[in-house]
Protein backbone atom coordinates (compact mmCIF):
# COMPACT_ATOMS: atom_id res chain seq x y z
CA UNK A 1 0.00 0.00 0.00
CA UNK A 2 1.32 3.45 -0.93
CA UNK A 3 2.37 5.69 1.91
CA UNK A 4 -0.23 8.37 2.68
CA UNK A 5 1.52 11.41 4.11
CA UNK A 6 -1.59 12.90 5.68
CA UNK A 7 -2.63 9.56 7.21
CA UNK A 8 0.90 9.11 8.50
CA UNK A 9 0.58 12.37 10.43
CA UNK A 10 -2.98 11.63 11.49
CA UNK A 11 -1.83 8.34 13.03
CA UNK A 12 0.23 10.29 15.57
CA UNK A 13 -2.02 10.57 18.61
CA UNK A 14 -1.67 14.29 19.30
CA UNK A 15 -2.11 15.22 15.62
CA UNK A 16 -5.16 12.99 15.12
CA UNK A 17 -7.90 15.49 15.95
CA UNK A 18 -6.36 18.53 14.33
CA UNK A 19 -8.31 20.29 11.56
CA UNK A 20 -7.71 18.99 8.03
CA UNK A 21 -6.22 22.33 7.04
CA UNK A 22 -3.60 22.07 9.78
CA UNK A 23 -2.78 18.47 8.86
CA UNK A 24 -2.10 19.51 5.28
CA UNK A 25 0.22 22.24 6.48
CA UNK A 26 2.07 19.70 8.60
CA UNK A 27 2.52 17.52 5.53
CA UNK A 28 4.15 20.40 3.67
CA UNK A 29 6.85 20.89 6.30
CA UNK A 30 7.57 17.21 6.92
CA UNK A 31 9.81 14.62 5.28
CA UNK A 32 8.45 11.15 4.76
CA UNK A 33 9.71 7.57 4.54
CA UNK A 34 13.43 8.17 4.97
CA UNK A 35 15.03 4.73 5.09
CA UNK A 36 17.51 3.66 7.78
CA UNK A 37 18.90 0.15 7.80
CA UNK A 38 19.41 -1.78 11.02
CA UNK A 39 22.28 -0.24 12.99
CA UNK A 40 22.08 3.17 11.29
CA UNK A 41 21.91 6.28 13.43
CA UNK A 42 18.65 8.11 12.80
CA UNK A 43 19.82 11.10 14.83
CA UNK A 44 22.87 11.99 16.91
CA UNK A 45 23.61 15.04 19.11
CA UNK A 46 25.38 16.65 16.14
CA UNK A 47 22.31 16.56 13.87
CA UNK A 48 19.76 19.38 13.44
CA UNK A 49 17.02 19.09 16.03
CA UNK A 50 13.73 17.66 14.83
CA UNK A 51 10.59 15.80 15.76
CA UNK A 52 10.48 12.33 14.27
CA UNK A 53 8.02 9.50 14.13
CA UNK A 54 8.57 5.93 13.10
CA UNK A 55 6.37 4.97 10.17
CA UNK A 56 7.71 1.43 10.08
CA UNK A 57 10.42 -0.28 12.12
CA UNK A 58 11.94 0.15 15.55
CA UNK A 59 14.75 2.11 17.22
CA UNK A 60 16.42 2.58 20.56
CA UNK A 61 17.02 5.92 22.26
CA UNK A 62 20.06 6.18 24.50
CA UNK A 63 22.71 8.46 25.91
CA UNK A 64 26.36 7.90 26.81
CA UNK A 65 27.14 7.81 30.53
CA UNK A 66 30.15 9.34 32.26
CA UNK A 67 31.84 5.93 32.07
CA UNK A 68 31.56 5.99 28.28
CA UNK A 69 28.99 3.22 28.18
CA UNK A 70 25.62 3.27 26.48
CA UNK A 71 22.69 4.02 28.79
CA UNK A 72 19.41 2.92 27.27
CA UNK A 73 16.50 5.31 27.80
CA UNK A 74 13.66 3.63 25.91
CA UNK A 75 12.56 2.11 22.60
CA UNK A 76 10.37 3.63 19.90
CA UNK A 77 8.38 1.77 17.27
CA UNK A 78 5.80 2.36 14.53
CA UNK A 79 3.50 5.24 15.43
CA UNK A 80 5.79 6.53 18.18
CA UNK A 81 6.98 10.13 18.30
CA UNK A 82 10.41 11.23 19.46
CA UNK A 83 11.94 14.64 20.03
CA UNK A 84 8.84 16.72 20.78
CA UNK A 85 11.00 18.95 22.98
CA UNK A 86 13.20 19.77 19.97
CA UNK A 87 10.37 21.70 18.35
CA UNK A 88 10.26 24.19 21.21
CA UNK A 89 13.77 24.37 22.63
CA UNK A 90 16.49 22.70 20.56
CA UNK A 91 18.87 22.54 23.51
CA UNK A 92 21.85 20.24 23.24
CA UNK A 93 21.27 16.87 24.87
CA UNK A 94 23.56 13.92 24.08
CA UNK A 95 20.80 11.60 22.90
CA UNK A 96 21.16 9.03 20.14
CA UNK A 97 18.43 7.30 18.14
CA UNK A 98 19.61 4.12 16.40
CA UNK A 99 17.58 1.75 14.25
CA UNK A 100 17.34 -1.75 15.75
CA UNK A 101 15.73 -3.03 12.56
CA UNK A 102 15.22 -1.62 9.07
CA UNK A 103 13.11 1.50 9.59
CA UNK A 104 11.28 4.20 7.66
CA UNK A 105 11.13 7.51 9.47
CA UNK A 106 9.17 10.74 8.99
CA UNK A 107 10.36 14.01 10.51
CA UNK A 108 9.86 17.76 10.96
CA UNK A 109 12.61 20.29 11.51
CA UNK A 110 12.53 22.73 14.43
CA UNK A 111 12.64 25.93 12.38
CA UNK A 112 9.88 24.84 9.99
CA UNK A 113 7.65 23.82 12.87
CA UNK A 114 8.23 27.06 14.79
CA UNK A 115 7.03 29.02 11.79
CA UNK A 116 3.89 26.89 11.59
CA UNK A 117 3.11 27.32 15.29
CA UNK A 118 2.83 31.07 14.82
CA UNK A 119 -0.20 30.50 12.61
CA UNK A 120 -1.70 27.41 14.34
CA UNK A 121 -2.10 28.04 18.11
CA UNK A 122 -4.19 24.88 18.61
CA UNK A 123 -1.15 22.82 17.68
CA UNK A 124 0.85 24.41 20.50
CA UNK A 125 -1.73 23.29 23.06
CA UNK A 126 -1.84 19.73 21.71
CA UNK A 127 1.94 19.46 21.82
CA UNK A 128 2.15 20.77 25.38
CA UNK A 129 -0.23 18.02 26.46
CA UNK A 130 1.90 15.44 24.68
CA UNK A 131 5.09 16.71 26.32
CA UNK A 132 3.49 16.27 29.74
CA UNK A 133 2.57 12.69 28.88
CA UNK A 134 6.06 11.97 27.57
CA UNK A 135 7.74 13.35 30.69
CA UNK A 136 5.46 11.33 32.92
CA UNK A 137 6.36 8.12 31.09
CA UNK A 138 10.07 8.91 31.37
CA UNK A 139 9.77 9.68 35.08
CA UNK A 140 8.04 6.34 35.66
CA UNK A 141 10.88 4.55 33.87
CA UNK A 142 13.53 6.38 35.92
CA UNK A 143 11.68 5.69 39.17
CA UNK A 144 11.52 2.00 38.38
CA UNK A 145 15.25 1.84 37.71
CA UNK A 146 16.16 3.74 40.88
CA UNK A 147 13.60 2.60 43.44
CA UNK A 148 12.53 -0.95 42.64
CA UNK A 149 14.41 -4.22 43.00
CA UNK A 150 15.16 -6.02 39.74
CA UNK A 151 12.37 -8.55 40.34
CA UNK A 152 9.80 -5.78 40.83
CA UNK A 153 11.07 -3.83 37.82
CA UNK A 154 10.51 -6.89 35.64
CA UNK A 155 7.00 -7.41 36.96
CA UNK A 156 6.15 -3.72 36.51
CA UNK A 157 7.01 -3.86 32.81
CA UNK A 158 5.23 -7.19 32.40
CA UNK A 159 2.10 -5.68 33.93
CA UNK A 160 2.31 -2.71 31.54
CA UNK A 161 2.68 -4.98 28.51
CA UNK A 162 -0.15 -7.16 29.77
CA UNK A 163 -2.42 -4.10 29.96
CA UNK A 164 -1.40 -3.03 26.45
CA UNK A 165 -2.24 -6.52 25.15
CA UNK A 166 -5.47 -6.58 27.20
CA UNK A 167 -4.49 -10.09 28.24
CA UNK A 168 -2.40 -11.87 30.84
CA UNK A 169 -0.49 -13.38 27.89
CA UNK A 170 1.81 -11.40 25.61
CA UNK A 171 5.06 -11.66 23.67
CA UNK A 172 8.14 -9.88 25.01
CA UNK A 173 8.37 -6.84 22.68
CA UNK A 174 12.16 -6.66 22.75
CA UNK A 175 15.20 -8.87 23.01
CA UNK A 176 16.17 -10.04 26.48
CA UNK A 177 19.48 -8.19 26.28
CA UNK A 178 17.59 -4.98 25.42
CA UNK A 179 15.14 -5.59 28.27
CA UNK A 180 18.05 -6.05 30.67
CA UNK A 181 19.53 -2.73 29.57
CA UNK A 182 16.14 -1.02 29.89
CA UNK A 183 15.73 -2.04 33.53
CA UNK A 184 19.40 -1.46 34.36
CA UNK A 185 20.65 -5.00 35.06
CA UNK A 186 22.97 -7.47 33.37
CA UNK A 187 21.51 -10.17 31.10
CA UNK A 188 22.59 -12.75 33.68
CA UNK A 189 20.69 -10.95 36.46
CA UNK A 190 17.62 -10.76 34.24
CA UNK A 191 17.78 -14.48 33.50
CA UNK A 192 18.13 -15.35 37.19
CA UNK A 193 15.15 -13.21 38.11
CA UNK A 194 13.01 -14.62 35.30
CA UNK A 195 13.78 -18.16 36.48
CA UNK A 196 12.96 -17.16 40.07
CA UNK A 197 9.66 -15.57 39.05
CA UNK A 198 8.72 -18.72 37.17
CA UNK A 199 9.67 -20.95 40.11
CA UNK A 200 7.64 -18.73 42.45
CA UNK A 201 4.57 -19.12 40.25
CA UNK A 202 4.43 -15.46 39.22
CA UNK A 203 4.94 -16.06 35.49
CA UNK A 204 5.15 -18.78 32.87
CA UNK A 205 7.59 -18.47 29.98
CA UNK A 206 7.79 -20.18 26.61
CA UNK A 207 10.50 -18.47 24.60
CA UNK A 208 9.38 -14.83 24.29
CA UNK A 209 5.79 -15.67 25.25
CA UNK A 210 4.94 -14.55 28.78
CA UNK A 211 1.93 -15.49 30.90
CA UNK A 212 1.21 -13.63 34.13
CA UNK A 213 -0.22 -16.07 36.67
Amino acid sequence: MAHSEINCIRNISFFRDLPEKTLKRLVKISRHRQFFKKGDFITTPADPKALMFIDEGRAKVYTIGANGKEKLLYFISAGTIEGVENLFDPADFPKYVQATQDSWVCSMQHDDFQNLLKSAPILTLELLNEIGSKLSATEVSISRRNLLEARDRILAYFQDWSLEADSNEFDLPLKKQEFASLIGVSPETLSRNLRALEQQGEIKMQGKHITLL
